[in-house]
């Protein structure tokens, strides 16, 4: 078993869920995985958040997520 699904796997995922649901889980994982723990998926996230929200949208969401996971790891460490 792979450590992480394909594009392909998390993209059907996605879409077979309510967008405010998907976007939830991405934008969790995203603050958690990215910021909070150094897990390595941060071009990964940021195809995917482009993949489903386009372009402008989706890095607009990656961003957000990782400012918002930088400053809670900053809050936690001071």
């Amino acid at each position: 078993m792979d450590a992480l699904p394909s594009a392909e796997e998390v993209l059907d995922w996605a879409r077979n869920q309510d967008p405010w649901t998907a976007g939830a889980i991405f934008c969790t994982i995203n603050v958690l995985g990215l910021s909070v723990l150094p897990v390595p998926i941060g071009a990964f996230m940021a195809v995917v958040f482009g993949v489903l929200y386009g372009q402008v949208l989706g890095m607009v969401l990656y961003i957000f997520t990782s400012w918002l996971g930088a400053w809670i790891t900053f809050g936690v460490v001071r």
